[in-house]
């Protein structure tokens, strides 16, 4: 019977020691355990130093057989599902950069588009805190709350100092302010409480006498009116202008107006002309807007509505309406003339017709001429030469 070969199965370069051969006895360790003897090692030895590999390379087929195979088609399936136009690793690759691209266009847009936003609103600020507009825009608020549009009036009361007026000049003041020139003037306030001229006592020197119960009634209303007069002063000094950003409050309002061009577009029919009558002859020549004339109302409506940028009312939608149809009339003037004339013209022709049987029509009017000149004889004297010569003659 063949003896066995014990090295069977092992990879090249590997080999079991043979059994039968002399071993040289491997020196006692410390202290052995007679009874419990270590086991004989069994040791792979390579028969060819430079044919042994890496065992973990030996142990996994994988990396012996080269890369793995990848199916991209069925990896793109997995993530993108059926459908999906990506036909490789690199067309998504490629899709990503330029979404990368555009997100980074996006952003830079965003950015230019803040910082623009931003200096504006830094530049708005900084205008509104100049002394200069502070002042203009407290006065402009001024004018509109009271109605009075002289600045002087206005820094009299900003600067109002009690103690640099008496109360007579309260007084006007006051009523300056509160009904203008329809006010009490200086002298009927004198005349009322009599004093100054209008005083009812006189003097052994002849001069008025002011009576102290007339002196004291001005005193108290001067006290109502220096009440007054602090608290236009006060409101003056509150008033803080607008500086905050209302970008976002004007979109609201104008996104409410989206679609009010067109809702109003329909009731803009016609303009009318002021003459309706003529000599007893009716004319109507109102102007009917036609199709060409739409698109113009149409950008009308839409100016005004960003000019004013008022929240949609009905109030606020009959002062669009006004405004764009006073610019039409202003713009189809010329227009609404020839209408007109022509009407005229139909109805004394018609009326001509009516009361003359034999009447042809009215056809072009025959060309004004100027009449021949005259020619002045050599040595002759003008109208004016001859009036002057009489005027000396007859002095």
């Amino acid at each position: 019977m063949p003896t066995p070969d014990i090295n069977a199965g092992l990879n090249e370069g590997f080999k079991f020691e043979d059994p039968t051969e002399t071993k040289i006895p491997a020196p006692p360790a410390d202290n052995p355990d007679p009874n419990n003897p270590a086991p004989e090692k069994i040791e792979l030895t390579p028969t060819d130093p430079a044919k042994v590999t890496d065992p973990a390379k030996v142990s996994d087929p994988a990396k012996q057989s080269g890369p793995p195979i990848v199916n991209e088609e069925e990896i793109l399936k997995n993530i993108f599902g059926e459908g999906h136009s990506f036909k490789s690793f690199n067309e998504v690759k490629a899709q990503r950069i330029s979404e990368r691209l555009t997100a980074a266009q996006q952003l830079e847009q965003e950015h230019v588009k803040t910082k623009s936003e931003l200096d504006r609103v830094k530049g708005r600020v900084s205008l509104m805190e100049s002394p200069q507009f502070l002042t203009a825009t407290k006065f402009a608020h001024f004018t509109k709350e009271t109605g009075i549009e002289d600045y002087g009036t206005f820094r009299k009361l900003e600067t109002f100092d009690p103690t640099k007026l008496d109360d007579l000049q309260k007084v006007v003041l006051l009523e300056y302010v509160k009904y203008g020139d329809a006010g009490r003037s200086r002298e009927d306030i004198m005349q009322g409480y009599r004093l100054g001229d209008y005083a009812e006592e006189e003097g052994d020197d002849g001069k008025k006498v002011e009576k102290e119960s007339d002196k004291k009634a001005l005193r108290r209303e001067a006290m109502n009116a220096e009440k007054e007069l602090n608290g236009f002063k006060s409101k003056i000094a509150d008033f803080k202008p607008e500086t905050a950003d209302t970008s976002a409050e004007k979109a609201a309002r104008q996104s409410q107006w989206k679609d009010a061009p067109d809702k109003m577009l329909p009731f803009f029919k016609t303009l009318d002309f002021p003459v309706k009558e003529v000599k007893g002859i009716k004319i109507d020549s109102s102007y009917q807007f036609t199709e060409e004339d739409k698109p113009e109302i149409k950008k009308l409506i839409q100016q005004e509505i960003e000019s004013r940028d008022l929240p949609l009312t009905q109030e606020s939608v009959e002062k669009v309406y006004e405004s764009v149809m006073g610019t039409m009339l202003v713009r189809k003037q010329t227009k609404m003339f020839e209408i007109f004339g022509e009407k005229l013209w139909s109805a004394i022709d018609m009326s001509l017709k009516a009361k003359y049987s034999n009447y042809q029509g009215l056809g072009p009017l025959p060309e004004r001429k100027l009449p021949p000149e005259t020619k002045i004889p050599e040595g002759s004297k003008t109208a004016d030469q001859l009036y002057e010569e009489q005027r000396k003659t007859h002095r």
